[in-house]
C-alpha cells in the first residue's frame, strides 16, 4: 500500500488566510497534535507493511491504521465489483454510495443545529468536522472563507491527502472523482443552494501533490431541483 503524500507539511497550510472576520468561525489550521498526522514516512511504511509489534504501537499508530483500513476496505470491495461486473458497475456503485453518504451526513449535521439553509460559515464548520473525524489522511483538508460576491458566498478547500485517493492499493484506479460527483449531488439534494467545482484533483490526474475545491453557496433564491453535477 502506498503511504501518505510527502507533501503533508502542515506549515504550508498554517499560512492560509482563514478569511473570517473577528467573532466569526475561523476554520481549522492546527494539526500539530492530531493523532497520526505527524508520523514520519518511515513509520508509516512500517505500519503499512505491518512490520511492527503490538507492544510498540502508539495511539498515533492506531489512528493512522484505522483511517487507512477504511480506504483499504472500500477498495477491496470495489475490486470485487470490478472483477464480477466491470468497472462501469463499480463506478456507479461508488457514485451512489457517495451520493447517499453526502446527503444523509449533511442533513443529520444540519438537523441537530436547526439549519435549513447553508452559509459559508456553516459549510466551513461542517467540512472541518467531517475531515477531523475521518483520520489523519482526510484531516489534511483545510477550508478558507473567500470574499463573497453579491449573490454567492465562497469557500475554498485545499488538501494534500484524500480519504478516497491517498493510500489506495497499488495498481487500482482512483475512485475519488466518482466520490466527488456523488457527494456533490447528495449535498445538492439536501441543500440546492450549494455547488462546487474541482479546480485540481490528484484522482483526476490534474495535480500530483494536492486538490483544490471551490464551493459556491447562493445567498438567495428558492430551493431549486438539483441540476447536472457541475464538478466536471
Amino acid at each position: 500500500m502506498s503511504t501518505l503524500n510527502e507533501e503533508l507539511a502542515i506549515e504550508q497550510y498554517q499560512k492560509l488566510d482563514a478569511g473570517s472576520a473577528d467573532g466569526q468561525y475561523r476554520p481549522n489550521r492546527d494539526l500539530r497534535f492530531y493523532p497520526g498526522a505527524n508520523l514520519t514516512a518511515e513509520r508509516r511504511r512500517s505500519l503499512d507493511d505491518q512490520a511492527v509489534e503490538p507492544e510498540d504501537l502508539s495511539t498515533d499508530d492506531i489512528v493512522y491504521c484505522l483511517s487507512g483500513l477504511v480506504t483499504t476496505t472500500m477498495y477491496e470491495l470495489v475490486e470485487q465489483i470490478e472483477q464480477r461486473w466491470g468497472k462501469e458497475a463499480a463506478q456507479e456503485v461508488v457514485f451512489e454510495w457517495a451520493r447517499k453518504r453526502g446527503r444523509e451526513a449533511i442533513k443529520k449535521w444540519a438537523k441537530v443545529r436547526g439549519i435549513d439553509r447553508l452559509s459559508a460559515e456553516a459549510w466551513a464548520r461542517y467540512q472541518d468536522l467531517r475531515h477531523c473525524m475521518s483520520g489523519p489522511v482526510h484531516a489534511h483538508s483545510f477550508v478558507s472563507i473567500a470574499e463573497p460576491s453579491d449573490t454567492e458566498e465562497i469557500v475554498l478547500m485545499d488538501r494534500t491527502g484524500c480519504f478516497f485517493h491517498t493510500g489506495r492499493p497499488q495498481g487500482m484506479d482512483s475512485y475519488s472523482p466518482y466520490v466527488s460527483m456523488g457527494m456533490e449531488l447528495g449535498y445538492r439534494e439536501a441543500f440546492p443552494e450549494l455547488t462546487f467545482k474541482i479546480v485540481r484533483c490528484m484522482g483526476e490526474g490534474t495535480s500530483t501533490n494536492g486538490c483544490t475545491l471551490r464551493f459556491r453557496i447562493k445567498k438567495s433564491g428558492a430551493h431549486e431541483k438539483p441540476e447536472k453535477v457541475s464538478s466536471r
